[in-house]
């Protein structure tokens, strides 16, 4: 079951299996998610309808309701419960595990540690104010808990005569809520009672002022006689002395970062901010500098590395920056000094000192209460250091540092639309590195945004800073990078060359294939040049500038050809391996792949068609690759690389140049070019025979089927082929052909059969792993329970469809679910629920531009405006479906004949348009004859209410249209559509 974690106090995230999945889910579900799991039971779905959709109807909630169950389904498989009724989740929720371990004094501590802010603040969930009102009072409740626990922990603390500890406590719940009085008064007398009497009357300034700008009162009478008692006690305290440097421009972004460090360092003795150069570490250092000064007794000590390069030297520099003196023994000075002030010492640029390592390790030793910050481009990796990996802005932050930066260069800055979209583009490329924006930022001295877009053609070069205070090693991108570069080893200096090659990322295993030097992959990870694409995953990256600055020295060193070929070998291989693992288990898993490595895969590609003796190998990549790519549906990028292979298809062998046929055919047919594909498929097909490879032409005759226009024909065949593969003993050959054998029982009408056939391949899916095809399993399995009249079992499959879709990142077969449930309900009359699930569809449909897609969309757009008698919004759908609409294509069969029933039985109740009705009518049943295919139960009633409208002498115009091919027909249909718009239709809605 997977293992999910929700977040709530201090925001909410959700975490599925050690993988931040937040952004991937709707407000609303994230709310009852959190909401279900508080209750630590399931909820009615009546319930949570109303409570976050209480402001539509019930019929509209509970759709609205079913969608995002549907979509969480995909992500959170088995820890989502749903059942007809209620609705539950298996999940970590830290309120819970809070309230859990606060109740316990042993446990206490740890719960406290857990509440690092409000419960759910700042997350708002739209239109739910029932909602609402529950999580403020779960956050008040929570937050109570959180201080007396915190108070209670604090009296155990003073009991045992840890007054350092309990300081700690105070400050913690001090930090999320600096207004609680009863607690800023209890840290007043715990400084006072560890004979700190400046900080306690510190502290007490400290909240008054607060308590003052806030709510213009002041500190109550109790709190007051506590700090005029201290005031009146004389103890010794040493001043801080210790200036921090300034900050020079605004801080920007990050401030979670900040608030996670400052945090951090009152839990560990040392943390370590690490990323590579230009991310913000000293700015974010300085940051929590100025934040903790006040948390500290002896303040804090800011010591910058950055000048000196030999680990001898850094003794002595942090001791004058601490105002010691020359000692013979510095080490033993500092280690003293630490050992009895209370000080936060930070370490800014260790990396040009890795070294003196040996001097952290030894203070970890000997100073109990040691807090260090440290920033280096790579950790110390000793036991005891807490490593703070500091991440790039989001592309948000990034603007807006873009854009603070420039109005301090020019006040009369004025944002406009078309220099928010150049930004976006600028900030984009830069990957979130600060330093790089803010050097993007500076050249707008002498440029304009639209050069300085321009320019990232040139990356490298543009970004240069001349301003005299910025430390030399960051006046250029360039140059920050190859200091970094600079520190590597000769090994691991070449790896990093040729990880240039890659796009998109890449896994281990293809960093070994390339080069000799994959052994030095994690140094280069811990020297920030590389990082994991995110936690727990197994594929890395480069940021694009350091791409760019690595491409370079390969081009330099002369190793570019020999690196791209090895890539594009590596391409080869990969492909060649995935023909396997999509006929195994590993199914799901290579489909994965083949998604994260596309842009590997396009470079590799371009390359072979650049290299006239690598043809075969540019084929048998190809080859490889269409069979997955035809099962999600993928046409363009593999039809443009078979036209160009095939237009030298003498230099391949036959087996090759078969291979590439049947790819290139799949791709041709996914692009609606049927004529095109039969032909590939067709010469594939004799290829084979002529081979004596039987086996590979099973599969042509197969591809060849799905395009027999006689549904009884093609039922024949595919029995055919079907006995074959069971006696081959071929589940993967037998899976493809029972889902299009169990398709074609289901146009004839024979749905018992049908359920018969794809219930036996999705059991052989089931068992072999072959999850790619599951999803068309579940959808004409729906499609045939809905048939039936079976309808709540049809929802049923049709949601498991989409969660499967979801879950396996294949859009066509998502869209594909979503729209034939979009039939399922216009059967039963859920309006609201087929407008829903359009929109759900719509971006999938943009983002694949395939035609059988466009037809579905745009029929059930045409259907649900006239519902709505959206007239205009109804002739623009249905003109986009007779467009697209193509009678070559088997797929299309079943709306070919809803399109033109749907279009006669709306206009059929004028009586001026009844001869062209009737003629429409004769020419669908002809279609229907011909391809031997039945009417389903509504497109029966859709054809009776025309047929009734009809007198004798229309009944001779259907006679006459029963005379038409399917394309004659498909033209009357356009006809008929403008003229109806042409007679003024749009002041004339016939009722449907």
């Amino acid at each position: 079951m997977p293992n999910i974690k929700l977040m709530t106090f201090g925001g909410v995230r959700v975490w599925l299996d050690e993988r931040d999945i937040t952004a991937e889910l709707p407000t609303k579900l994230i709310a009852l998610l959190i909401y279900v799991a508080r209750h630590g039971k399931p909820k009615p779905r009546e319930h949570l309808a109303n409570l976050f959709w209480g402001d539509k109807s019930a019929k509209q909630a509970y759709g609205s309701l079913r969608t995002a169950i549907s979509k969480a389904k995909s992500l959170l498989g088995e820890a989502l419960q749903v059942t007809h009724n209620e609705i539950g989740v298996s999940a970590w929720l830290d309120a819970n595990q809070f309230e859990v371990l606060v109740a316990n004094p042993l446990q206490r501590e740890e719960g406290l540690k857990l509440y690092r802010g409000d419960f759910m603040v700042s997350f708002f969930a739209d239109d739910a104010r029932e909602f609402d009102d529950w999580q403020v009072r779960e956050a008040e409740k929570l937050h109570e808990q959180f201080i007396q626990a915190s108070l209670n922990q604090i009296q155990d603390l003073q009991k045992g005569k840890q007054v350092a500890e309990a300081i700690l406590v105070a400050r913690h719940a001090l930090s999320l809520a600096p207004l609680r009085e009863d607690m800023q008064r209890t840290l007043i007398q715990l400084y006072h009672q560890a004979g700190d009497r400046a900080s306690a009357l510190r502290q007490y300034q400290h909240y008054r002022n607060i308590l003052w700008e806030e709510l213009g009162v002041e500190p109550d009478d109790e709190t007051q006689a506590v700090y005029h008692q201290i005031e009146q006690t004389r103890v010794f305290s040493p001043p801080i002395h210790y200036r921090l440097p300034p900050r020079l421009t605004s801080y920007i972004g990050q401030a979670n970062a900040v608030q996670t460090v400052s945090m951090l360092i009152r839990d560990n003795p040392l943390v370590t901010i690490t990323a590579m150069g230009g991310v913000g570490k000293t700015r974010l250092a300085l940051e929590v500098a100025h934040r903790l000064q006040e948390s500290f007794r002896h303040g804090v000590c800011f010591v910058d590395l950055s000048d000196i390069t030999d680990a001898d030297h850094v003794l002595p520099i942090i001791a004058k920056t601490l105002g010691l003196p020359d000692d013979s023994d510095m080490l033993a000075q500092i280690t003293t000094y630490l050992t009895h002030h209370d000080l936060l010492l930070i370490l800014d640029n260790f990396e040009h000192v890795i070294d003196a390592t040996p001097i952290i390790e030894h203070w970890l030793d000997r100073v109990s209460q040691l807090k260090l910050i440290i920033t280096s481009r790579e950790p110390l990796k000793l036991y005891g250091e807490y490593i703070f990996q500091l991440q790039m802005l989001s592309l948000h932050d990034s603007c807006q540092l873009f854009y603070d930066r420039v109005r301090a260069i020019h006040a009369d800055f004025v944002r406009t639309d078309t220099i928010d979209s150049q930004v976006k583009t600028i900030c984009g490329r830069l990957d979130g590195v600060p330093l790089a924006i803010e050097l993007a930022a500076s050249r707008t001295r002498t440029m304009s945004i639209s050069e300085i877009e321009a320019g990232l053609n040139k990356c490298l070069s543009l970004l240069q800073s001349d301003l005299r205070n910025m430390p030399r090693r960051q006046r250029t991108l360039f140059s920050t990078i190859e200091w970094s570069y600079n520190q590597l080893t000769d090994e691991q200096a070449t790896l990093f060359r040729h990880l240039a090659v890659f796009r998109g990322g890449w896994v281990r295993e293809a960093v070994e294939f390339i080069s000799l030097y994959a052994h030095e992959l994690d140094a280069l990870i811990d020297k920030n040049l590389i990082r994991r694409t995110a936690f727990g995953t197994h594929r890395f990256m480069m940021l694009e500038t350091i791409r760019e600055y690595a491409y370079l020295q390969l081009e330099t060193k002369g190793e570019l050809a020999s690196a791209q070929n090895q890539h594009a070998r590596w391409v080869h291989s990969f492909a060649q391996n995935s023909v396997t693992a999509l006929r195994s288990s590993h199914q799901a898993h290579i489909i994965r792949q083949i998604h994260e490595e596309e842009q590997n895969i396009r470079v590799a590609l371009d390359y072979f068609a650049t290299q006239p003796d690598k043809i075969g190998l540019y084929a048998e990549t190809l080859s490889a690759l269409g069979w997955t790519w035809n099962f999600l549906q993928i046409a363009t990028l593999p039809f443009h690389h078979a036209k160009q292979i095939l237009a030298h298809a003498d230099r391949l062998s036959p087996s090759q140049h078969a291979h590439l046929l049947i790819a290139g055919g799949h791709s041709a047919h996914a692009l609606a070019q049927y004529d095109l594909a039969q032909q590939w498929h067709e010469q594939a097909y004799d290829i084979f025979v002529q081979l004596g490879d039987v086996v590979n032409a099973d599969y042509a005759r197969l591809f060849m089927s799905s395009r027999i226009t006689n549904e009884s024909e093609a039922v024949i065949i595919l029995s055919d082929l079907r006995k074959i593969a069971q006696t081959r003993h071929d589940d993967f050959l037998l899976s493809i052909v029972n889902l299009n054998l169990g398709i074609g029982y289901l146009y004839l009408g024979k749905f018992d059969q049908s359920k018969i056939i794809l219930a036996d391949g999705l059991q052989i899916c089931e068992r072999n792993g072959y999850t790619i095809m599951m999803p068309i399993y579940y959808i004409n399995s729906a499609n045939a329970c809905s048939l039936s009249g079976d309808f709540e079992q049809a929802f049923t499959l049709f949601e498991q469809a989409i969660a499967l879709s979801q879950a396996s990142g294949n859009g066509f077969n998502q869209a594909y679910a979503i729209l034939d449930l979009c039939e399922l309900c216009f059967i039963r009359g859920y309006w609201d629920e087929l407008d829903s699930n359009l929109k759900q569809a719509e971006q999938l449909v943009k983002e694949l531009q395939l035609p059988v897609l466009w037809v579905l969309f745009h029929f059930w757009d045409a259907v649900l405006a006239s519902i709505n008698q959206n007239l205009p919004r109804f002739y623009n759908a249905y003109q986009h479906v007779l467009h697209n609409l193509n009678h070559h294509d088997v797929n299309m069969r079943h709306y070919i004949v809803n399109s033109v029933l749907y279009l006669a039985t709306w206009l059929s109740a004028r009586d001026e348009l009844l001869d062209w009705c009737a003629i429409l009518l004769g020419g669908i049943d002809a279609f229907v004859d011909r391809q031997h295919i039945t009417y389903t139960n509504y497109q029966i009633m859709w054809r009776n209410e025309v047929m009734n409208a009809l007198d004798e002498d229309h009944l001779e115009k259907h006679k006459e249209g029963k005379s038409q091919t399917i394309q004659t027909t498909l033209e009357h249909a356009r006809q008929l559509l403008d003229q109806f718009v042409a007679l003024g239709g749009a002041n004339h809605a016939p009722h449907v």
